[in-house]
């Protein structure tokens, strides 16, 4: 079971769009809450668990939005699940780098 858990740390989580469900996580009317949070968590010095949340926090805040608007699609492109580990761990795991990469392409899912 742990295996299974940790696979998403070896490779990058391939997204079905054709799954109803992971489709609905990318509706293209989520598109600028995703790109708003893209933007400034690639512009972040310091990444970490607390300043990831914040950003998370504010973004959904401005947008006037659910958490899982923007907490679903983040924890898909990470891991491949729409539900597990908090995002800033997700984040810790994987790296800044590599979740920055995952984050980059999921951007073109929204327009599917």
């Amino acid at each position: 079971e742990i295996a299974e858990g940790a696979r998403f740390i070896g490779h990058t989580p391939a997204i079905d769009l054709e799954d109803k469900k992971i489709k609905k996580m990318f509706k293209p009317e989520s598109a600028p809450v995703f790109r708003d949070f893209l933007e400034q968590f690639d512009a972040l010095s310091e990444p970490s668990d607390e300043t990831i949340e914040r950003l998370i926090e504010e973004t959904v805040r401005k947008h006037e939005v659910g958490f899982g608007k923007l907490g679903q699609p983040l924890r898909m492109l990470l891991s491949g699940k729409a539900g597990g580990l908090p995002i800033p761990q997700l984040v810790c795991i994987l790296g800044f780098e590599e979740s920055l990469k995952r984050l980059q392409k999921g951007v073109n899912l929204f327009e599917s």
